[in-house]
């Protein structure tokens, strides 16, 4: 619970004996991050993490990814979300049919340019 209301800080969360399938989809995340942090994870998995129904929740996660980059954990962000994944991300490979079509660095593409990538593969 210290991790969940110091570092993480998604609302609702109020118990640590609360089951986490009675969360939302932010909330259940929040408490896999709040895990990775505990047990000092170098890498997270984040699937689909802003397809939450909210905006505001979409930008908790997105704000989680980022403090946890910071923190030096690094989170591989599967998502269908270019948008969103630029608004984060760092460095992005982009797969097409199991092939790794795209790896840069953000500093050395655009948004576009990646949109380009997905919709001609």
């Amino acid at each position: 619970m210290e991790i969940l209301d110091e570092y993480v800080r998604i609302a609702g969360i109020a118990s640590p004996n609360i089951l986490v399938q009675e969360f939302s989809g932010v909330q259940a995340q929040a408490v896999a991050i709040a895990r990775a942090v505990h047990f000092k994870r170098d890498v997270l998995l984040l699937d689909e993490p802003t397809s939450a129904p909210s905006a505001r929740e979409t930008e908790k996660a997105r704000n989680i990814m980022r403090e946890l980059a910071d923190a030096g954990v690094s989170c591989v962000f599967v998502t269908h979300s270019l948008y969103h994944a630029f608004r984060v991300c760092g460095r992005f490979s982009i797969l097409a049919n199991g092939q790794n079509v795209r790896d840069c660095l953000k500093s050395e593409t655009s948004l576009n340019e990646l949109t380009d990538i997905i919709m001609t593969h």
